[in-house]
């Protein structure tokens, strides 16, 4: 006899003792153990779950009409500039922030908005705006935008609206953080959008302010010149007729005069903004159509090469190919602007040549109204002096009052330009503190421990039942021989 014989004939003559008895091998209470495991292991599940830090997510949703939108909603129709917005702008992904100014437009439709919305300048006001760096506990602002990022999350979705996530332990700050977003990305496109149009306003409204108050002055004096005894009038027909002919060539010279100050005027806002700059700046660059294009790109590569930033060493490779690559964007701008500046500055540039050519022409009709002006000075002498005096008065009134009105006009285009252009959007669900948190999901976590737990017990009854299958064989084996 082996010694296996020895110490396994007792159990297998125990266990066919009980075969014959009609015992079952598996109890009862063994087929209830993957339940009780079930049970045990959902109730635990159920419980880390419960103690797990709670995640609230608020959510926000956006609305930018299209440029063939009427109403109110039309504002956003200057908004198409590069970004393609609207609510037919699904697709693709802007990755180009630009964000300058665009004759004067600047797109922000859905995805430009993202694009926006994740830069490091947006994102910097929401968290200085929310107090961030104490709400994550850390003085560090590149930590605190990562940690941001990753609790932001932006979306244009099939219907061409944008959504935006914001995921936090409390759901009050994640409600502020959503809040601080859309006001940023409101106050962020209306600064880049309304620059050129506002200072285009201003300059009209000013030469408006100007020209009232000269026509006030010029209709008071006129008033009192009415009210004033007059000498008796005398002359003759032809007299009148002299009198009519020098009014209207009075009234000629003095819009010769008005159109020439417009060119003028204009000549010098070109030259100025160019002399203004101060080098090929960016600023420069925002105010020259041209270079665009570049300045866009360049945009891009900087928003980009932020990111990596904050995400990438020195040492990576993509790192080191974004900083070449900003840096010769920067100097292609640098190049164009130099070169526009250089052609505005010395009049060869396109615009400018045409404004120069057309105060040509004015200056020589402005010149030749005031010759005949004085030939027929010469005949008219003998005509009484407060005639003279009134005719002159009633021309500058009325040429007052026409210049005035012209300027009201373009004050007013100015005025809806720039309410035109100012960047806006419908805020269709506005971000509201959540009352039930999206993590940890307790009965999900529950439910699959509870199954994990079953599968276990099966698993654990089936090794045993196979265990003793192979026990009895071997017994049966060793009875045999």
């Amino acid at each position: 006899m082996s010694k296996l014989h020895s110490t396994s004939e007792p159990f297998a003559d125990n266990l066919a003792a009980d075969i014959d008895r009609g015992n079952t091998p598996a109890p009862a209470k063994n087929r209830l153990l993957p339940l009780g495991l079930a049970v045990v292991a959902g109730v635990v599940a159920f419980g880390v779950a419960s103690v797990l830090p709670k995640q609230y997510r608020t959510e926000s949703t956006l609305y930018f009409p299209s440029a063939g939108d009427s109403g109110a909603g039309s504002i956003i129709s200057a908004l198409n500039g590069f970004g393609g917005g609207g609510v037919g702008d699904k697709g693709g992904s802007v990755g180009l922030l630009g964000g300058m100014i665009s004759s004067p437009q600047v797109a922000s439709g859905p995805n430009t908005s993202i694009a926006i919305l994740t830069s490091v300048r947006c994102q910097t006001q929401v968290a200085q705006i929310c107090h961030l760096q104490e709400h994550y506990h850390t003085t560090r602002m590149p930590i605190v935008l990562k940690m941001l990022t990753a609790a932001s999350t932006f979306a244009v979705n099939k219907n061409g609206l944008l959504q935006v996530e914001i995921a936090d332990q409390d759901p009050h700050v994640a409600a502020a953080i959503n809040q601080a977003y859309l006001d940023t990305l409101k106050s962020i496109a209306t600064d880049l959008s309304v620059d050129v149009s506002r200072r285009n306003r201003i300059f009209i409204e000013e030469r408006l302010k100007t020209q009232r108050a000269k026509l006030t002055a010029q209709e008071s004096l006129y008033s009192e010149m009415q009210k004033s005894p007059t000498q008796a009038l005398t002359g003759t027909a032809g007299s009148d007729k002299l009198v009519s002919a020098y009014v209207e060539l009075q009234t000629q010279a003095n819009q010769a005069a008005i159109d020439l100050s417009a060119v003028d005027a204009r000549i010098r806002w070109q030259t100025g903004v160019a002399k203004a700059a101060s080098g090929p700046s960016l600023d420069a660059a925002s105010v020259i159509p041209k270079v665009q294009p570049s300045v866009e790109r360049l945009r891009g590569l900087e928003s980009r090469f932020s990111i990596a930033q904050a995400t990438l060493g020195p040492d990576n490779p993509d790192y080191r190919y974004l900083q070449i690559q900003v840096e010769l964007a920067r100097r292609e701008v640098r190049s164009e602007v130099e070169r526009e500046l250089n052609q505005t500055q010395s009049g060869i540039a396109p615009e400018v040549s045409t404004l120069y050519a057309t105060r040509a022409a004015l200056q020589a009709q402005h010149d030749g109204l005031n010759r005949s002006l004085t030939q027929l000075k010469d005949k008219v002498v003998a005509i009484p002096v407060t005639k003279m005096r009134e005719a002159h008065m009633t021309a500058e009134v009325e040429t007052g009052e026409k210049l005035v009105a012209m300027l009201e006009t373009e004050a007013e285009r100015a005025r809806l330009a720039e309410a035109r252009d100012s960047t806006t959007f419908e805020v269709i669900d506005p971000p509201t503190p959540p009352d039930e948190p999206f993590a940890p999901r307790r009965a999900f976590i529950a439910g699959i421990a509870a199954l994990a737990g079953f599968l276990l017990g099966l698993a654990w009854l089936a090794a045993k039942s196979l265990g003793k299958d192979g026990l009895m064989g071997m017994d049966a084996k060793h009875d045999s021989l």
